[in-house]
Parts: structure tokens; C-alpha cells; sequence
């Protein structure tokens, strides 16, 4: 059965893992960068490895929150007396050729919008790239595990992105089963596709160190086809990187092929006298 992918909010078009896609910060829909966007591709990039953060809205959320008036009027004048727009008010327009399309109302209740505002937290033993404990987060954010308490009933979760030129400052206090975001928040934007990346790549180095005598082929099928929900799958990463993590994770558990010691007992040649190599007449020297 074919995975199930999420249309474009523009055109319509299936959003595949390969294109150039953005999430609306508003509505959670996703639409392909060139479809009228106005992104160009070096701020795509910029963008997607964390360099510099980028909300961006779809047209209908813009026309929906931020409508565009060029003119406002002054109710307490009884002239109804026009003024102009403030343009710190006005909308960023991303040049859009997409029809307005009526969205639900059932999106203006603040109950709908609360549950979908509960992050939800899952711990991975083995998440991290070095085999240690890894926090994923709905919302697109990772952890790592950076120290416990000394009570030992709390652990302290930092954000697993920090590199030599972007640090982040965020972190996830854990106390049981309950988890507290930081007051700092993240330098860099989130990335929707790392929680299901991270779960299905522990999964896969799990799967194939308890299924020894199973090709990595049949093990990363397996976890896409049944253990993996049909809605994610889109999300999750190609077939043939799985494939090279499996084989990888499994050489690096093999033991090392023994290094042939040399024998005490061998006999140590060494090159032929002078006087021999010149006569070649066996033990004849000459005088």
C-alpha cells in the first residue's frame, strides 16, 4: 500500500521527502517552496541546517489573521475620519496565486487548539549517535541527556543541537514521568521530520542486533510495512540510508578479526656476506 503524503496547500500536489517543502507556523499545512512561496533557495538553506530561524505563514493564514486594509477608521470621530494604515500592522505578502478556501471553524475553539499544544516527550535509549539516551519531543526539538540531580528523581535535557558555531540554550527538566520545558528557548527552528528520523533509526540498530541472522534489507522492510503507522511514513528517512545503518551498526558489533602475532621460534635470515654475493661460488671467499 502506497504511504499516505500530505498535499500541497497550493497546488495540491503530493509533498514528498525529496522536495524543498515549508511548514506554516500557523495551520501546520506544508507547501512546496515554489509554488509562489517568495523563499528563494539560499534562504531555504539558511534556514534548514539552523543558521538563522524562518517562520513562515501560507497566504490563507495571512488573510486570515492579518488582513489587508489600506485604509482604518477612527470610530470616536464623528466625521469617520480616514487614516492611514500602519505599516508595522500591515501583512507580509509572499505572493501567493492560491484561491482563499474556507477553513474549518472548529479551528477558533480553544479546546481543539490546546490538545494540539501538548508536546508529548518519549526517551530513547539508544538515540543518540553515540548510543546514549536521546529525548525527542513532538514539536521537532531533541535532547540529550546532560546530567541528574542529586536527589537522583530529576534529569536535566539539553538541546542536542549544539556544534562549534550554534549552541542552544533550551533544555527539559524531567522529574518521573513529567517533563518541564526551560525558560531559554531554541535558537534554531524545529524540524518535524527528526522525532520520526530518530525513533525509526533507534529501532532499526535495535531490530538488527536482536535479528543476528536477518539481512538489513528484511529488518528495515519489516519496521516500515508494520511497526512504523502508515501516516508517518512519509516522515520517515529512504530505504537505502536505513539500509547502511543496519549493515554499519552490525560490522561495528562484529569482533575484530585476531592480528597474526609473529612466531618466537622463525629464523630471522639475514643477507648474504660480501665475499658470497661476489663469488656466487658458494662458501669460497676470496682472499
Amino acid at each position: 500500500m502506497d504511504s499516505v503524503s500530505p498535499p500541497c496547500i497550493s497546488c495540491g500536489g503530493e509533498v514528498r521527502p525529496q522536495q524543498h517543502v515549508l511548514n506554516c507556523v500557523a495551520c501546520n499545512g506544508w507547501q512546496h517552496r515554489l509554488c509562489n512561496t517568495g523563499i528563494s533557495l539560499q534562504r531555504y538553506n539558511i534556514a534548514k541546517y539552523g543558521i538563522k530561524d524562518l517562520n513562515w505563514f501560507c497566504r490563507l493564514c495571512e488573510m486570515r489573521y492579518w488582513p489587508e486594509h489600506d485604509e482604518r477608521v477612527v470610530s470616536d470621530n464623528p466625521a469617520n475620519s480616514v487614516v492611514p494604515a500602519d505599516p508595522l500592522n500591515e501583512a507580509f505578502v509572499t505572493g501567493h496565486c492560491c484561491e482563499p478556501e474556507p477553513l474549518d471553524s472548529s479551528l477558533e475553539s480553544d479546546d481543539s487548539t490546546s490538545n494540539d499544544d501538548v508536546i508529548r516527550y518519549r526517551i530513547l535509549e539508544k538515540g543518540s549517535k553515540r548510543g546514549g539516551r536521546l529525548l525527542v519531543a513532538s514539536n521537532g526539538y531533541t535532547y540529550g541527556s546532560k546530567s541528574k540531580r542529586n536527589n537522583k528523581s530529576s534529569t536535566l535535557w539539553r538541546c542536542s543541537v549544539r556544534s562549534a558555531k550554534l549552541q542552544c540554550p533550551a533544555t527539559v527538566s524531567q522529574r518521573g514521568h513529567y517533563f518541564q520545558p526551560g525558560t531559554r528557548p531554541h535558537c534554531h527552528p524545529a524540524d518535524p521530520r527528526q522525532p520520526i528520523y530518530k525513533e525509526v533509526v533507534a529501532l532499526v540498530k535495535e531490530q538488527i542486533e536482536s535479528n543476528r541472522h536477518s539481512t538489513a534489507s528484511a529488518v528495515v522492510t519489516d519496521i516500515l510495512t508494520t511497526l512504523l503507522p502508515e501516516e508517518q511514513h512519509f516522515l520517515a528517512p529512504k530505504f537505502d540510508l536505513l539500509k547502511r545503518i543496519a549493515n554499519r551498526h552490525r560490522a561495528g558489533k562484529r569482533p575484530r578479526v585476531p592480528v597474526a602475532t609473529p612466531n618466537a621460534t622463525s629464523v630471522c635470515y639475514s643477507p648474504l656476506p660480501l665475499s658470497r654475493q661476489l663469488t656466487g661460488r658458494g662458501d669460497h671467499n676470496v682472499e
